[in-house]
């Protein structure tokens, strides 16, 4: 509890342990759409994996659950976001930690919404130039006070940072749609998935 601790009581995460428990193998989100709410989930989990947030729920680690009172129902916000934009080739069909993220990326329901919501983000969110645009101003309000506080290595290092973030904005968008169309899928949501390192950056005619 962030808040209101005098009150913590455990009884909305009970019953939510409870629906999962109970919820159908194949549409468990037939069931768990009442205590969960399934557009803010989904799109909080599809846009974590676009930034390559591997820290956050994708680890179980960082990540805030907010019970509605409106709706009575979980709503989920990102947390500890430090970990972002590192790995151009990250996997977006990664292995999920969270039992709620494998109900939604390993169920053909959930695929569905997954697949849906990630198109919908690069095409209505994910902006390359406006992103560049905003890392352009940031990186000209710090670059004098690196210079001004650091020399040689650490210079190097910042700008080289710089460099890569601006990879992982230019290419990023590709890389993904790459994924969604070679991804295999059909694993169970209930039992965590242990998966080897593939890139699907390119293919193995390097013809992407």
């Amino acid at each position: 509890m962030d808040s209101n601790q005098d009150r913590g009581g455990r009884s909305d995460l009970r019953r939510l342990a409870e629906a999962i428990k109970e919820a159908d193998d194949d549409d468990p989100w037939d069931s768990l759409a009442e205590f969960v709410d399934i557009d803010n989930f989904t799109r909080f989990i599809t846009l974590e994996q676009l930034l390559n947030h591997w820290d956050g729920y994708t680890q179980t680690n960082n990540y805030r659950m907010y019970n509605n009172p409106d709706t009575m129902k979980f709503e989920f916000f990102p947390h500890g976001a430090d970990q972002l934009f590192e790995d151009l080739r990250g996997n977006i069909f990664r292995e999920q930690s969270g039992i709620l993220s494998r109900a939604l990326v390993h169920t053909s329901e959930g695929q569905g919404r997954y697949d849906q919501m990630m198109y919908q983000l690069l095409e209505q969110v994910w902006d390359e130039d406006t992103i560049k645009s905003r890392i352009a101003k940031v990186y000209q309000l710090i670059r004098p006070h690196v210079m001004k506080s650091t020399k040689g290595r650490r210079v190097e290092e910042f700008e080289d940072a710089i460099n890569r973030l601006l990879r992982f904005i230019d290419a990023r968008r590709y890389v993904v749609l790459r994924q969604l169309k070679v991804a295999e899928k059909g694993n169970s949501w209930r039992e965590r998935q242990h998966f080897g390192f593939h890139s699907f950056l390119y293919s193995s005619r390097h013809d992407w």
